[in-house]
C-alpha cells in the first residue's frame, strides 16, 4: 500500500502540516539521495474507512474526523496528535488511521 504520513500537527486541527508520501520497505540502508524515511508512530489507532473508496472522499472523511474532534471533547482529547495517516491498500480500500494515547 502507500501511506500519506501527516507531521508537525497543532491542536484542535490546526497548525502547519508537513506531508510524506511512502511505501513501506524492509531496510532502512541505500535511502535513495533525496528521499527521507519516516517511521510511524507505534501507538493505538482508531482507524476510519474512507465512503466507496474513493480517493475524492478523503477530504470528506476528513471533514467527519475533525467534525468529531469539535463534537466529543473526550475522544479528542484522546488523540496523540503525533500519528495520522492515510493508507491507500492494492485491494483499493483508504483506511486513516489517529493516533492515539495509551
Amino acid at each position: 500500500g502507500i501511506y500519506t504520513n501527516f507531521v508537525n500537527e497543532g491542536q484542535n486541527n490546526l497548525g502547519i502540516y508537513s506531508l510524506s508520501i511512502g511505501c513501506p520497505v524492509t531496510s532502512l540502508e541505500n535511502i535513495p539521495k533525496g528521499f527521507v524515511s519516516v517511521e510511524l508512530a507505534d501507538c493505538n489507532y482508531n482507524v476510519f474507512t474512507v465512503k466507496e473508496n474513493k480517493a475524492e472522499l478523503v477530504g470528506e472523511a476528513w471533514q467527519e474526523i475533525w467534525a468529531l474532534s469539535e463534537s466529543d471533547k473526550e475522544w479528542d482529547s484522546k488523540r496523540a496528535y503525533k500519528a495520522e495517516f492515510e493508507l491507500y491498500s492494492e485491494s483499493g480500500k483508504i483506511e486513516i488511521f489517529i493516533g492515539m494515547q495509551d
